[in-house]
């Protein structure tokens, strides 16, 4: 599943092209780096560590947003085991969601900043999974260039 807002072309007065990753979640437009400090090979999925730890094809939807012109994309969601005992790590496109796990499968994380140009967008996530199947909402805060809010839904598959 991938999911990346993306701000149409706008007067002189927007923002630059971008794109989100998370989500998920980002407003494009506001250009975007991980600042997560997490690097790729530290969320490579092994699925014999955790139960939920996999590569999910995932469908986002936006379900409501304030921001201007937010539209989202399909990415894969990367799960693997945390560094802690009871946490995840959940790579969406570009952003990487650290989040805490109960032994039913249902897992909450945030907030968190995420920087994307002028932005700085304020993420939280809460899901669950239910077999091969994840599910979750974000909810993302826009500060900066612009003040506003989001909301998006994933459905995903372990593939």
């Amino acid at each position: 599943m991938n999911w990346m807002p993306q701000r149409s072309p706008q007067p002189a007065r927007a923002i630059g092209l971008g794109t989100w990753l998370l989500a998920g979640l980002l407003v494009a437009g506001c250009g975007g780096d991980d600042s997560s400090g997490t690097s790729s090979d530290e969320l490579t999925p092994d699925p014999t560590t955790v139960g939920y730890a996999g590569e999910y094809d995932t469908a986002v939807t936006l379900v409501g947003s304030t921001c201007p012109d937010v539209t989202v994309t399909d990415h894969p969601t990367i799960v693997a085991l945390g560094e802690e005992d009871g946490t995840i790590t959940m790579r969406h496109a570009d952003v990487v969601f650290s989040a805490t796990i109960n032994d039913t499968g249902t897992f909450v994380g945030g907030p968190q900043d995420v920087q994307m140009g002028e932005d700085t967008h304020t993420m939280a996530i809460e899901g669950s999974f239910s077999g091969n199947a994840l599910q979750a909402s974000i909810h993302a805060d826009v500060t900066g260039s612009q003040t506003c809010d989001y909301d998006v839904s994933w459905e995903g598959t372990r593939s």
